[in-house]
């Protein structure tokens, strides 16, 4: 199980969902300005929506380490196992974020955390679908959609976009936590290595 755990870089995903914790502090209220299509104008996108994408990134990269044809016969249940971990990264993103949310020094970390279940998600059916190692592109291009496209004039946000929701958002803690849960499916379903 150790050498299971070290090909699936253990280490680097829990430094990586601390790591998000930690950039969370040190950008603050900072926001990115991005293009906003349907606005006319640029939407800043604070960086707390922004920075999970890294624990989505690395989730695909330890999922991915493995060799395919070594574990295709072992008597592991290797889906479920990656299927946990994964959730498990995840699970460690958010109690980090919220962490800094008990200890009242972020009030965008539990959507941080949010969206890190997502992007999680996200990461985990683009694994189903473009395959390991283009995984992450599910993720990154749904965010960039959203930034472009997910603001009307007039209207906050549209009902899809929930990375840019508030904390507060009941809508946007259900989108996660239900593309968590289909990317869990996914990559616990047959055939999802293949």
């Amino acid at each position: 199980m150790t050498l299971w755990l070290r090909v699936r870089r253990a280490r680097t995903c829990v430094a990586v969902a601390l790591a998000l914790a930690a950039s969370l502090l040190l950008t603050g209220d900072l926001a990115l300005p991005i293009p906003s299509l349907r606005v006319g104008s640029t939407l800043a996108l604070p960086f707390a929506f922004l920075l999970p994408l890294a624990v989505a990134t690395v989730v695909a990269y330890a999922l991915g380490a493995g060799d395919p044809r070594a574990e295709a016969v072992a008597c592991r249940p290797m889906r479920l196992l990656d299927t946990a971990y994964a959730l498990a990264v995840a699970a460690l993103a958010l109690g980090a974020c919220g962490l800094l949310w008990a200890a009242d020094v972020s009030d965008t970390a539990p959507a941080a955390g949010r969206n890190a279940l997502g992007y999680v998600g996200l990461t985990l059916l683009g694994r189903r679908l473009v395959g390991p190692h283009a995984a992450p592109i599910l993720p990154v291009g749904f965010v960039l959609l959203t930034a472009m496209f997910g603001v009307r004039p007039g209207v906050e946000r549209d009902w899809w976009a929930w990375p840019l929701a508030g904390a507060s958002d009941p809508a946007a803690w259900l989108f996660a936590g239900a593309l968590l849960l289909l990317g869990a499916a996914a990559l616990a379903g047959t055939g999802a290595d293949r």
